[in-house]
């Protein structure tokens, strides 16, 4: 698995407060979700680097932690320390938005919502057949989304490719995430090749997310391969494009 699963926040309306993210971050149950919809994919914790990657293995423990099972503790006092500030109430209400109909997401939403309840947060679903990224910021306040195919629409087959979702300005910024340090860091990631430079920045890159909170990623995305009755000796690939690697050795029957 090349894709990574999970919500993007929007850094306006319930969102434009950090604090209000991280709460909602820490509610949301991300060891049940991957355990549940996961397909046996384990919980990710990076946004940068795919389950595919190298490196990934040897990272992934090491960012996420503190939102690795839902907080409630933590979640009310960083939603009360908003509500103090802003002089307002300490009950948030967030809707997560998907392209439905989707029943997998439709019931990751209600399990979200269960177990953001007792926290203060109210969790609705909004799922429609008419949702983009242009509706992030307007009619949802989080939409599931699955990376890992960037180079599709951005013309790069490289993983550092996904790290731009994090690259204030760029059209992958669907969080509206701006942070000077990471920027940098993106733009090196992109030009480097040692790995000893890659794991520097890529810990920059997640350190600064996870106390930021733009999306919350969950696991490995799942990804379905078909082929027609008529094809056979197909070996489905793991690469990002999903093709066969033995293209070479099919069998077309009449």
């Amino acid at each position: 698995a090349l894709g990574v699963e999970g919500l993007v926040l929007s850094g306006r309306g319930v969102f434009a407060d950090t604090r209000v993210r991280r709460a909602f971050a820490s509610c949301v149950p991300r060891d049940a979700l991957a355990r549940q919809f996961g397909y046996g994919a384990q919980m990710w914790n990076m946004r940068v680097l795919a389950p595919g990657d190298e490196l990934a293995a040897s990272l992934n423990g090491e960012f996420g932690t503190q939102y690795a099972r839902p907080d409630l503790p933590r979640a009310r006092d960083l939603l009360s320390q908003a509500a103090d500030d802003a002089g307002g109430r300490p009950a948030k209400t967030v809707r997560i938005g998907y392209a439905a109909p989707t029943e997998r997401w439709k019931q990751m939403v209600a399990g979200i919502a269960t177990a953001c309840a007792p926290a203060g947060i109210t969790v609705t679903d909004v799922g429609a057949d008419t949702h983009g990224v242009g509706t992030l910021g307007s009619s949802a306040d989080a939409l599931f989304l699955a990376n890992g195919a960037a180079f599709a629409a951005a013309g790069a087959a490289d993983e550092a490719r996904d790290a731009y979702q994090l690259r204030g300005d760029d059209p992958l910024d669907l969080a509206n995430f701006s942070n000077p340090q990471v920027n940098d860091a993106i733009d090196a990631l992109a030009v480097t090749d040692l790995e000893s430079e890659r794991l520097a920045l890529v810990r920059t890159i997640e350190n600064a997310a996870w106390a930021q909170v733009p999306s919350i990623p969950l696991f490995a995305a799942p990804r379905a391969h078909g082929w027609k009755d008529r094809i056979t000796n197909v070996v489905a690939g793991a690469g990002r494009n999903g093709t066969g690697w033995n293209m070479d050795r099919w069998v077309r029957s009449q």
